[in-house]
């Protein structure tokens, strides 16, 4: 798939419709909003969704589009309950009829159509983007998926198509501990590559992105087939437009 075209973001009165726990701390909930069934998207995309907080304003937080179902005009956001700022805070006490503005499709991040094999490095905050991307690969292309959790039942929730050329490698932190340093740059390190042109995804934790970049630049693959992105960092909030400030390295 190519990079996603840049287009004008639409505004969605985004409706939750139901919750599902995927586990300890990942949610998932589902959204209905007129004119969804006009939403286009790549697997990878988000959308940004506008929550209210205690200054009496909105803050802004991005979540990857996890499914879309165009005759039900539904999409699914999985969300990581992190912390206690608003956005955990308003997952956690959602319920049927609750209402947020939902924009987007955003982010350029989706499939490189042109790899021999594809690399998927990322923890729970990614796992919505790195589930539907996975899905829409060729089954006949190699990939390499390696994630951190610290919640065992969460390996069943990301899995591979039947058939696929796509092999999960899950690393186990200590319930209750957000990031592990170095833990996915050490399981790069050592991970054995298939022949040919990579794409590299690195999305997560900011400094573990950095340091997964690194390795992998380091093994070989060029920095321009790696899309190294930022969902939170474990020493500061995001920024108001919903990302973490983002380091030189990855300017």
């Amino acid at each position: 798939m190519s990079a996603p075209t840049r287009r004008e973001f639409q505004t969605w009165d985004l409706q939750v419709l139901d919750t599902q726990a995927l586990g300890r701390d990942l949610l998932q909930i589902r959204f209905a909003a007129e004119g969804l069934d006009a939403l286009r998207w790549q697997a990878g995309q988000d959308l940004m969704i506008e929550f209210p907080n205690d200054e009496g304003s909105t803050t802004r937080r991005r979540y990857s589009i996890r499914r879309l179902d165009p005759v039900a005009a539904t999409v699914d956001l999985w969300f990581a309950l992190h912390g206690s700022g608003p956005a955990t805070t308003w997952a956690r006490h959602s319920a049927p009829g609750l209402r947020v503005p939902g924009i987007g499709p955003r982010g350029n991040v989706v499939v490189d159509s042109e790899a021999d094999w594809h690399l998927f490095v990322g923890d729970e905050s990614s796992m919505g983007a790195i589930a539907a991307m996975i899905e829409v690969l060729d089954p006949a292309t190699p990939a390499r998926v390696v994630l951190s959790t610290d919640d065992p039942d969460l390996q069943h929730v990301v899995r591979a198509r039947a058939g696929a050329r796509t092999e999960l490698t899950w690393l186990l932190r200590e319930p209750g501990v957000a990031s592990v340093e170095g833990q996915l740059a050490a399981a790069l390190d050592s991970l054995a590559f298939p022949e040919g042109k990579a794409h590299g995804y690195v999305l997560g934790e900011i400094s573990e992105v950095v340091r997964c970049r690194d390795v992998l630049v380091g093994r070989g693959i060029e920095r321009e087939r790696i899309d190294a992105k930022g969902y939170w960092s474990v020493r500061a909030g995001n920024l108001p437009h919903g990302e973490p400030e983002r380091p030189d390295a990855l300017r």
